[in-house]
């Protein structure tokens, strides 16, 4: 076994890529989380004292606040001169998984590789917006 570190391809190293996060979980099971955990805090609010009642509903919206935060299109915007000295705005996620993280070439998106990416005929939106992506601030 040799100790040699292998030397990333150059060629590859050069060109643009955007870095696509998924999401780990769907709306509907954000806006579930949030209207049934209201009703179920609000019946339970009931049979807490003034302080517990603020703790909770303090603790409850920290966790929605937490789940809207880590959503990949949740992100900064930014302008950035491309390879080509062009001005193209860069958009940076808050907060992206490494194991739902994608990066597709720039070139293979303007060619049309990447249309059917969930086998389904689903295109992402964010593929042909006009955005570059690059990896997210806090990368978990």
């Amino acid at each position: 076994m040799s100790n040699t570190k292998s030397i990333p391809n150059p060629e590859r190293a050069k060109k643009p890529a955007n870095i696509y996060y998924v999401v780990p979980y769907c709306a509907r099971v954000l806006c579930s989380y949030v209207f049934i955990g209201s009703f179920t805090l609000a019946w339970v609010a009931d049979y807490l004292t003034l302080s517990g009642k603020i703790w909770m509903w303090t603790a409850f919206a920290l966790s929605c606040a937490l789940a809207i935060a880590i959503h990949p299109t949740i992100a900064t915007e930014k302008i950035k001169f491309d390879e080509k000295g062009c001005p193209v705005k860069v958009r940076r996620p808050l907060v992206g998984f490494k194991k739902w993280e994608y990066i597709l070439d720039v070139e293979g998106i303007e060619n049309g590789h990447y249309e059917d990416l969930d086998g389904q005929g689903n295109t992402d939106p964010r593929i042909h917006d006009g955005y570059r992506y690059t990896f997210a601030w806090i990368r978990i």
